[in-house]
């Protein structure tokens, strides 16, 4: 009886571990294209289809506004640790904190990859935009 119930807490605890580690994923991943602002172009970029026309006629879509994002996101990226939230720093596995880490890289990049493809689809109307590849980003973020 005694390895049933431990076995029972066992697994009662790693479903509340991996819960909380979802919500530290989520809140790192948010905070950090917030932060960029990538966030809103992130949402509408996603959203958009090419019955809307050129994403870069829709308010707040324009050159210049996801030149700016992408600044932003490139200070980002030469000064990670400055973003980072003080909550995960609290986390004291190793393990976990560097899958959480591994985690937030990748759904900020696959947000990044969005706003990538959408720059390069000529229909979009952004030319030759300078960014990274998301597989720099990539790289950056290990």
């Amino acid at each position: 009886m005694l390895y049933q119930y431990t076995d029972e807490r066992l697994e009662m605890l790693r479903a509340l571990i991996e819960g909380n580690e979802d919500v530290l994923v989520s809140e790192e991943s948010s905070a950090i294209l917030t932060n960029t602002s990538l966030s809103v172009i992130y949402q509408k970029a996603a959203a958009h289809t090419t019955q809307q026309g050129p994403m870069s006629a829709i308010p707040g879509l324009d050159a210049a506004a996801l030149a700016s994002a992408i600044s932003s996101f490139d200070n980002f990226l030469a000064h990670a640790d400055r973003f980072r939230l003080d909550l995960i720093a609290r986390v004291s596995s190793t393990r976990i904190r560097e899958s959480i880490a591994q985690r937030t890289a990748e759904n900020v990049v696959a947000a990044y990859s969005v706003i990538v493809r959408k720059i390069e689809d000529p229909a979009n109307g952004y030319g030759e935009l300078p960014h990274k590849t998301p597989e720099e980003v990539k790289e950056l973020l290990k």
